[in-house]
Formats: structure tokens, C-alpha cells, sequence
């Protein structure tokens, strides 16, 4: 009966009481509690203190009541209320509490404390209240307003949509980017981790009316363990095809190249050439519409209908006769004078006609190496009559040219 007592004197010593609401306060002025409440403190010289524990003493609360609130002096302190759906104490959201903090949080576990869901819903991230990025309960990512994914097994792990439709188009045409600064090479890595029969790693273009099968161009290496069939198939192969239309490959900038090589990045790997003016060369620099360094073999008749040699007409004196700009040539000896032959392979001939000047009784040397028809090495007799031709021709074996000459075609 005391305490009751007590409580009573306290009651009408501290508070006023209006319309079934206690208000206890210290401060004159207020004198009307808030409808609303059935308990108003009001101070504006002390605080409110709530009913203060351990975590032992809050944990061994017998059935608390759904809402029941106190402060938890140890451990991670706090307000904690008792969650009465959830049968499980909660702490308030605090800078340094359970809640995440706009101006970030110290003391998390990466174990422990994550940002998402428990449960299977989406997870939606906004600024300026619309959706930016969406990590679906599968755990596939969207960036962009309404990511729609591709239907299992084509599901993509991650979408980027920088708006797929003409009522929301793209308004950049850069939709992923990646920059860096390295002495090395920098790279965008796709690698398959599989080794099986059929495994590949792709990097792939589409269009608009693209399938599985059609309107695509596909840059991809296989796995070291397949075994598929197929022009592009077999362990560790590479490839680049399209199953569009015209499949287009060049070098747009006038006056470069596009080459291909094999063996080895060095540049004597280079095997051929197409030059910015579009002549094409293997094994060499082509300085004409297809040019060839050694022999080639033809399986069925070559037709070059009106084809001509090049003739070259070369200077007295020391001549070089160049065979990449023609096999036949002409030459008017206006003194005594010496021939050096260029850029001949094995199994390679030529004709040249030397012609006497007005004087006449000029004199040529032929290269090193060379074997003329019954006048021994290196030694050829010409018609010594002022203005008199003569037609020499040659075969190259790779190491002697074995020259016969027709006199005197005057």
C-alpha cells in the first residue's frame, strides 16, 4: 500500500492528467498533453531514461511483450525492441549499429553483414527514385531502367541496358567502356574454364534480327580438349567468321596495308600483303597486282588473256636488271659495260636484248655465276657492228645463270 501510495503523490506532484493522457513534465508552459498519446514526458532540462540491462539480463526477459523497449548497456549497445513477428530482439538503426549509414559504417563483419535481401525478391538500386541496377533473386545483374533478360538457358548473368527500344533508345553510343593506363598490354578477358568437347570462349557482335545460328560475327578460340567437328573445331583452335551477309575485313586508312602472317609476330613471319594501291603479294612487297617470291603451282590452266611482260628499259654502264619489275628487258651499250641481276630465284628466266650504239664494239660482263653456251664462264662474245642486236636468255638454277645468245639481228 506504500508504494501504491508513493506512485499516486508522485503522479499528481509531476504530471497533470487530460483526457486519459499522463503528462509529465517540468516545463510550466505546456500545459495540454498530445491527444494521441497515452504517456507525454516533456522536459527541457532532463531526459528520458529507459529501463537499462545487459545483454544476459535483456536475453533472459521472460515472453517479452511485442514492442517492449530497453537500453542494452554492453556489447553492442543500444535501444533494443522486442519484434514480436519476428519473435527476435531488434536493435535500433544507428551509425554504429545494425542499420547501414548514409555516411558509410565501421566495425562490419564481411562474413556477417551484407546489403540485400534474405528472402527470394529482387533487389533494386535508384538515384533520383529510378531504377538503376537490379540483382534478380537468381542472382542475375541489370544495369539500366527496365532490363529484360534472355529466357534459360541463354540467361545472362549480366545486362547492360542502355534503353533497348525506340520509345526508350540508347542516348550514348558507348554502352561499356574500359579504360586504363599500363606499360603492357591491357585487355578484355573472356575465358571459358571448361576443357571439354565443345567448349569455346566467344566474344560476339549481333544485330537486330540476330539468332543463335544467324546475323552475328564471332571472334572465339576453343577449349584444349575439343573435339568438335567442323572448320573451326579442334583443341586450342582459333577463328573469326560471320553468318551474315558480306563479311568485310580491310585497313580503311589510305596508303596502309593489311597483312597476315604465320610462325611468329617478327616481321620476316609476314607472309602476305595487300598494300593500299591493292596489289598482292606473298612472301614479298608487291609492286604488282599479284606478286609472287618463288615458284608457284597451279592445279588447273592459268588464263592471263592479253598479258604482256613488262619490258624494262635499263641504262648503260653498270645495269641492274631488277626481275620483280619484269623478266624481259632492253639495253643500248653506249660504252663497255656490266650486268648484276636482282631479286631471282631457283628456276626463274629472262631475255634482254643488247643493242651496239653507232660506234659499236661495246663490251658486257655478265653477273657472277653465270655459264654461257659454249664460250665458258662468265664470258659472252657480242656482234661488234655499230647498231647490231643480239638477244640473250637466261635460266637460273638458285646458285649459276646459264645463258644462250642469238647474233646479229640486224
Amino acid at each position: 500500500m506504500r508504494k501504491l501510495f508513493f506512485l499516486i503523490v508522485l503522479i499528481f506532484l509531476s504530471g497533470k492528467v487530460f483526457s486519459q493522457t499522463v503528462v509529465v513534465t517540468d516545463d510550466a508552459t505546456y500545459t495540454t498533453g498530445n491527444a494521441s498519446s497515452v504517456l507525454d514526458v516533456k522536459s527541457v532540462l532532463k531526459g528520458f531514461l529507459a529501463p537499462r540491462m545487459t545483454q544476459a539480463q535483456r536475453t533472459a526477459i521472460t515472453t517479452p511483450a511485442d514492442g517492449l523497449l530497453v537500453y542494452q548497456t554492453d556489447g553492442t549497445k543500444g535501444f533494443y525492441f522486442y519484434n514480436g513477428t519476428a519473435a527476435a530482439w531488434t536493435l535500433f538503426a544507428s551509425g554504429s549499429g545494425t542499420g547501414w549509414s548514409t555516411t558509410g559504417n565501421s566495425g562490419t563483419s564481411a562474413i556477417t553483414n551484407f546489403l540485400g535481401t534474405t528472402d527470394n525478391v529482387n533487389l533494386k538500386l535508384r538515384t533520383n527514385n529510378i531504377q538503376r541496377v537490379l540483382v534478380d533473386s537468381i542472382g542475375s545483374v541489370g544495369i539500366g531502367l527496365s532490363p529484360i533478360f534472355t529466357a534459360s538457358p541463354a540467361r545472362e548473368r549480366l545486362l547492360v541496358d542502355g534503353g533497348a527500344t525506340a520509345a526508350n533508345p540508347t542516348t550514348s553510343y558507348n554502352i561499356i567502356a574500359g579504360k586504363g593506363y599500363i606499360d603492357n598490354y591491357l585487355q578484355l578477358n573472356i575465358q571459358n574454364m571448361s576443357p571439354t568437347a565443345n567448349a569455346s570462349s566467344d566474344l560476339v557482335a549481333s544485330n537486330d534480327a540476330a539468332t543463335q545460328t544467324t546475323n552475328f560475327v564471332n571472334v572465339g578460340i576453343n577449349s584444349s580438349g575439343n573435339t568438335a567437328t567442323g572448320i573451326i573445331a579442334g583443341a586450342s583452335n582459333a577463328y573469326i567468321y560471320s553468318t551474315g551477309n558480306d563479311f568485310a575485313i580491310g585497313n580503311g586508312t589510305a596508303a596502309k596495308n593489311l597483312l597476315l602472317f604465320t610462325g611468329g609476330t617478327a616481321a620476316t613471319n609476314e607472309r602476305m600483303r595487300i598494300n593500299g594501291t591493292g596489289n598482292v603479294g606473298i612472301g614479298k612487297t608487291p609492286l604488282y597486282k599479284f606478286d609472287v617470291k618463288g615458284r608457284a603451282s597451279f592445279d588447273s590452266t592459268v588464263v592471263a588473256p592479253n598479258y604482256s611482260s613488262t619490258l624494262q628499259t635499263l641504262s648503260s654502264g653498270t645495269i641492274t636488271w631488277d626481275q620483280t619489275k619484269g623478266a624481259t628487258a632492253a639495253v643500248t651499250l653506249t660504252g663497255n659495260s656490266t650486268l648484276t641481276i636482282t631479286n631471282a630465284t631457283a628456276g626463274m628466266y629472262g631475255l634482254i636484248k643488247v643493242k651496239q650504239d653507232a660506234t659499236g664494239s661495246r663490251t658486257l660482263t655478265l653477273p657472277a655465276g653465270s655459264k654461257v653456251i659454249n664460250a665458258g664462264a662468265g664470258v659472252v662474245t657480242l656482234t661488234t657492228t655499230a647498231n647490231a642486236v643480239d638477244v640473250l636468255s637466261y635460266f637460273y638454277d638458285g646458285t649459276n645463270y646459264f645463258w644462250t645468245i642469238g647474233y646479229n639481228y640486224n
